[in-house]
């Protein structure tokens, strides 16, 4: 599997997790999108982190490079965001309690503002990423050392209640899921036909995960080790193999580009729709569900694709780490 050919493939997967994941922060959600979205929602961070460490095995950059880039493109949004909501948020102004509350959260406890609480997975996958950079430089015989040891060390954490600070117990978890994911696109350059015999194994671990709770990434709660880390893995890989048999270039639509589109601009999406939300919760009357559910899609979607998503391109590329992108330019899909 050529994964530089591929990488249309891997934006269309991680535009569909946003997404998903956006949803999941909506105020209600229709029956039919919560079939979709409850089972399978213990997958969409593991997976990200998962086609993170996959997508780091074709990086020659070394650990400084790797520093000065990840704190570019992911702790300097983190910190930038989460003090830009902070000021737009009217309640800080009369009440000091939430303002040193929202401090707390930014600079101790590394999960950002309130009004951004999705600003956590920045900051776990900036020092995951660092610390995979650091992993990856060894053997493969140390590598998968590390991330046994790694999750041996997070189920402990989890089966003892023990939390640690900046969110480590995560960034650990991270790290053995971006670790699998290095060892993923080794194995797809390799092997990229599986054997048929090998899938059907694997197909049972990635789905029993969306039958039986794992457990939930976000606080470290490991319920059934090591299924934690193994059903998300295969998951991912079933899901990958899937794509490499898709040429997304001959269904040359604008449904693929705009999902492609949507992963591109993940930081700012990822960063901004619970402020959406929020607003709209604010100024609109309880409806019925489905009407709703399409009015806040368009709203959050609609002002992140008309307004906001151009304007940090435009105005504000460097705190997100990216070049200049002239306003009309971002409506090309």
């Amino acid at each position: 599997m050529n994964l530089t050919n591929r990488l249309q493939h891997i934006d269309f997967l991680k535009g569909v997790l946003l997404i998903l994941i956006c949803l999941s922060h909506f105020s209600n959600l229709p029956s039919f999108i919560r079939v979709l979205t409850n089972p399978t929602a213990s997958y969409w961070v593991p997976t990200f982190f998962i086609i993170s460490g996959l997508l780091s095995i074709n990086s020659k950059k070394t650990l400084k490079e790797s520093f000065i880039r990840k704190t570019r493109t992911l702790l300097l949004p983190y910190f930038i965001f989460s003090l830009l909501f902070i000021i737009i948020d009217p309640n800080i102004y009369s009440h000091k309690d939430i303002l040193y509350k929202n401090i707390e959260r930014i600079f101790l406890e590394g999960i950002g503002s309130e009004k951004a609480s999705p600003l956590w997975f920045l900051f776990v996958l900036y020092f995951a990423s660092l610390l995979h950079a650091v992993i990856i430089k060894t053997t493969s015989l140390i590598q998968l050392a590390c991330a046994c040891i790694l999750s041996i060390i997070a189920y402990f954490l989890s089966y003892y209640q023990i939390t640690l600070f900046f969110q480590l117990n995560i960034i650990i978890s991270a790290t053995v899921y971006m670790t699998a994911g290095s060892f993923l696109g080794h194995l797809l350059k390799s092997h990229p036909s599986p054997h048929k015999l090998t899938l059907l194994p694997i197909l049972i671990i990635g789905i029993s995960g969306l039958l039986i709770p794992l457990g939930d990434f976000h606080l470290n709660r490991i319920s059934i080790y090591p299924l934690f880390y193994l059903c998300p893995i295969a998951f991912t890989y079933l899901l990958l193999i899937l794509l490499k048999s898709i040429d997304i270039d001959k269904y040359n639509n604008t449904f693929f580009k705009y999902i492609s589109y949507i992963a591109k601009n993940g930081i700012i999406i990822l960063s901004v729709h619970c402020y959406l939300i929020i607003i709209y919760n604010y100024v609109t009357k309880p409806i019925p569900i489905w009407i709703n559910f399409i009015l806040e899609f368009c709203f959050v979607f609609g002002s992140l694709y008309l307004f906001i998503v151009p304007f940090f391109n435009h105005y504000a590329y460097k705190i997100i780490g990216k070049n200049k992108i002239a306003w009309i330019k971002n409506y090309n899909i």
